[in-house]
């Protein structure tokens, strides 16, 4: 397996791992890898606690060789820069617009540090606030 399709498979390992720790702690998963339409906006795990809609970022890393897993565990979290915010806010947005309830939201990130048989998790969450864009 080249290094772009090892790293593609740790990626959806690690949305099935965040599945099962939010489902352990009484989340309940209303979609995964969800995009409101064409485009790169998309949204990796919407989950919801009563009342609050839980828009979830999933980051996995494998350390460098000689790192240890346990050195920084939150490392990945920092890949979600303001560019990925904004597109994960836009596609939030349309997703709350969609239905009938009105729910409180938060955007939540869980990072996988090491590799499927052997990582770190770590979730956030409210990670960030939703960045004010102009429309």
């Amino acid at each position: 397996m080249n290094r772009r399709t090892a790293a593609y498979e740790w990626g959806l390992e690690a949305e099935r791992l965040a599945c099962e720790h939010l489902l352990r702690e009484g989340y309940t998963i209303r979609e995964t890898r969800w995009r409101p339409g064409p485009g790169h906006d998309e949204i990796d795990i919407i989950a919801e606690l009563p009342g609050v809609m839980i828009f979830v970022e999933v980051k996995a890393r494998t350390p460098a060789a000689g790192e240890n897993i346990e050195d920084d565990p939150a490392s990945p979290a920092e890949a979600v820069d303001l560019r990925k915010r904004k597109r994960m806010s836009r596609a939030a947005d349309i997703y709350l617009r969609a239905r009938s309830d009105d729910y409180d939201y938060r955007f939540d990130i869980i990072t996988l540090l090491g590799n499927p048989s052997r990582h770190v998790l770590t979730h956030i969450p409210d990670a960030f606030i939703s960045p004010v864009t102009s429309r």
